[in-house]
């Protein structure tokens, strides 16, 4: 096994974060399906308020997570998800690596309506390469502020 260089981890840190940020811009295009596609073989949880729930696979976070959060019609969603703060760990195999980052989601309610802040936590990934791609193992999500409404887009 080889040492990864300092190019290495270059190209691996970008790569992880287009991965984390190509999430968020597939939700706000309404692509929940692909979005979802991104946690094949991998887990969600997703903690608030002292409760916890998992959702394991694609399609579990496709049906108990994403599109029960999704805000607007599915071909016009109203929210945006501005993820900042991003921090990646690359791990000495090369092979796996670690990404924490802050998320806040922006939703206008209504057409037409103000956009606003309507939750805010952070996001802890685990990945791992996958021949030549970069994928999810998993990811929690930990809210911790949130503006108190149901469906508030908050995947």
């Amino acid at each position: 096994m080889t040492t990864p260089t300092d190019a290495d981890e270059a190209r691996t840190e970008v790569a992880v974060q287009n991965l984390v940020h190509r999430c968020a811009e597939l939700m706000d295009l309404g692509e929940a399906e692909a979005a979802a596609a991104l946690f094949d073989g991998a887990t969600l949880i997703v903690e608030h308020d002292g409760v916890s729930e998992t959702h394991d696979g694609a399609a579990a976070v496709l049906t108990g997570h994403l599109l029960p959060t999704m805000v607007g019609s599915r071909s016009a969603p109203r929210s945006k998800h501005i993820v900042t703060n991003l921090a990646v760990t690359v791990r000495a195999d090369g092979a796996t690596a670690e990404a924490r980052s802050y998320l806040t989601v922006l939703q206008a309610p209504t057409a037409g309506a103000m956009l606003q802040p309507v939750r805010c936590g952070r996001q802890l990934d685990e990945l791992a390469r996958v021949g030549d791609a970069w994928r999810f193992r998993s990811r929690r999500i930990i809210v911790d502020l949130d503006h108190g409404q149901e469906g508030a887009g908050h995947g």
